[in-house]
């Protein structure tokens, strides 16, 4: 079964309704997924097995796949979700919930540098204040 798109209330419906009515089409492309692993899977043993590609017979056992669907994010909502964690889980578990942050732990080592970055303009700005002060009181 596939959802109706060109419904009147598709485009108008909440996020969480969105999910509901794209349920089908999502089991149907999990389903496709298992069925392209495992052709994938047999694919990888033939060509491990061969002596011409020197590899070992058992590495098409370590070959991962990475499958992304396309969903409409409600990126306001997710943010809001994030924010109200905030003291409740860890900032790595609070980007987690934001779909457009792919690597949390990168994401984490930005905001680092940025606050170090921050720090360091704030103290320039603090010395530089206190020597302008005393070079007008001199």
């Amino acid at each position: 079964m596939v959802a109706n798109i060109n419904d009147e209330n598709f485009g108008t419906s909440s996020g969480i309704a969105l999910r509901y009515k794209l349920l089908s089409m999502s089991n149907l492309a999990k389903a496709k997924e298992r069925k392209f692993t495992s052709g994938m899977n047999r694919r990888y043993r033939v060509l491990f097995s061969n002596a011409i590609t020197h590899r070992s017979e058992d590495d098409w056992l370590e070959v991962e796949y990475k499958f992304t669907q396309n969903y409409p994010a409600n990126l306001l909502e997710e943010a809001q979700t994030a924010a109200q964690l905030s003291g409740i889980v860890s900032h790595e578990t609070q980007l987690s919930f934001i779909s457009a942050v792919e690597d949390t732990n990168a994401e984490m080592e930005r905001i680092k540098k940025e606050d170090e970055n921050d720090m360091v303009e704030t103290e320039n700005r603090i010395f530089q204040n206190n020597e302008d002060s005393q070079n007008d009181e001199q």
